[in-house]
């Protein structure tokens, strides 16, 4: 059925109306969607964490990785050419500069044990090293008014003074010796040889040369200096004119090339301070303190024995240290020590004052060490080819003695039988290995 004219234009009227409604919705909706797409856009491309930040840090990280891909390159390129010229030592930048960390300095460890379980290493103000062995500390003039630190004008402790340290269970004193190039306070250097002197008289401070330097490869031979003096090692085989180190059993040093193998490595070593003298609670073991009577009437045999138990080689603390009686390295260095220190002559040094006194108490003291030119003289491992009436073979005392006009002095050496006690004359002192 067919609508009349009226009606359809009523019809057409209300689609045109309706159309108009829904366009304008439509672009209202559009100017939103519009808006809110803006807004998401500037905000993914100019944020912090945007397109446009993460393109220039992309960007960054690739100058900066090429700049580092440049640098290894060119540091790879001089490492060749060092390499090549010379210079270099193929490791790594790292290596071939490793930190510099300095060791823990002499003044600001006194009067108190650093350490009861390890040894300690130590530089003084100038540089110059020394180990102080676990249960040991460095003495200073306010708790022992007899040692004197002077070459610093400061007051403290210097290798150049003769370092001083004590036991802090049995209060036993000892001396530390440098060796290698010390370093002075005007900047000089001296250089102390570790070995055996020979015709060992000097004048003034001029220094002697060794007759044996002790090294790592030298410590296996007796050279005999002053005609017949020689020191044996564990190891020595014999040569014909010096028997093999079997034939001197404990009278010989403790174990002599690991006692040069680490003086060298340590800069020095340490020797007793005083002349022997007994344990009165342990009479087996040697004692190294002031003020009592030095052990003497003593084989050697008994002196090596009691040098020895003083600390064991295979006591407490033998990881760290162990005692010895003294080898001739160590007396002879010690003089020249002393000598290149100011004291001067010390090697021509005698007694003779006729009467023997407790340690310390003669008045002989040089770089804080007392009496190796006065009191007694003193057994060491040395020995001597001389022949002596005793089958035992003769053994070296070194230093002066207080008998009335006596012409030993503090290099002099001398023998006597192993079985001798030296009639009253004769004393010792202890070493210690310091590992």
């Amino acid at each position: 059925m067919r609508k009349n004219a009226k009606e359809s234009k009523k019809s057409i009227k209300y689609i045109k109306s309706n159309k108009q409604g829904i366009t304008l919705v439509a672009l209202v909706v559009t100017i939103i969607v519009l808006l809110i797409l803006a807004g998401v856009t500037i905000t993914v491309l100019f944020s912090d964490d945007g397109i446009i930040r993460k393109a220039q840090q992309a960007a960054e990280a690739t100058n900066t990785a090429v700049e580092n891909e440049l640098q290894g390159i060119n540091d790879l390129t001089d490492k060749m050419n060092n390499i090549l010229g010379g210079t270099g030592t193929g490791g790594n930048t790292e290596d071939d500069n490793p930190p510099v960390v300095e060791a823990p300095k002499v003044e600001d460890n006194l009067g108190a044990v650093i350490s009861q379980t390890e040894n300690t290493d130590l530089e003084d103000s100038y540089g110059n090293k020394i180990t102080v062995p676990a249960g040991f500390y460095i003495v200073t003039p306010t708790e022992d008014s007899t040692i004197t630190y002077d070459y610093s004008d400061d007051g403290t402790p210097t290798v150049q003074d003769g370092i001083v340290i004590q036991n802090e269970t049995d209060e036993n004193q000892f001396v530390w010796v440098p060796v290698g190039d010390i370093k002075n306070k005007d900047g000089s250097t001296t250089t102390i040889k570790l070995g055996r002197y020979s015709n060992f008289t000097m004048s003034g401070t001029t220094l002697p040369t060794p007759a044996q330097e002790a090294t790592e490869s030298s410590y296996n031979t007796a050279v005999l200096i002053d005609t017949n003096y020689f020191e044996v090692s564990d190891s020595f085989a014999g040569n014909g004119t010096v028997n093999a180190a079997s034939s001197y059993g404990n009278t010989k040093a403790t174990n002599l090339q690991e006692w040069i193998s680490t003086s060298l490595a340590n800069g020095g070593y340490y020797i007793a301070r005083y002349e022997a003298s007994q344990n009165t609670e342990e009479p087996t073991k040697a004692k190294s303190i002031s003020g009592v009577q030095p052990w003497v009437s003593i084989t050697q045999p008994n002196a090596a024995i009691a040098a020895k138990a003083t600390y064991p080689v295979n006591g407490t603390n033998s990881s760290n240290y162990y005692s010895d009686l003294i080898n001739s390295y160590a007396w002879d260095t010690a003089i020249v020590y002393i000598q290149e220190m100011g004291i001067a002559n010390y090697a021509n040094k005698t007694d003779g004052n006729g009467t023997l006194k407790d340690t310390g108490k003669t008045g002989d003291i040089a770089c804080n060490i007392y009496d190796m030119a006065t009191n007694t003289r003193e057994w060491t491992t040395e020995y001597s080819t001389n022949t002596r009436s005793s089958n035992a073979n003769p053994c070296v005392t070194r230093g002066g003695h207080y008998g009335v006009g006596s012409g030993d002095y503090t290099a002099y050496r001398n023998n006597y039988s192993a079985t001798s006690s030296g009639n009253g004359i004769v004393s010792f002192r202890s070493t210690l290995y310091v590992k």
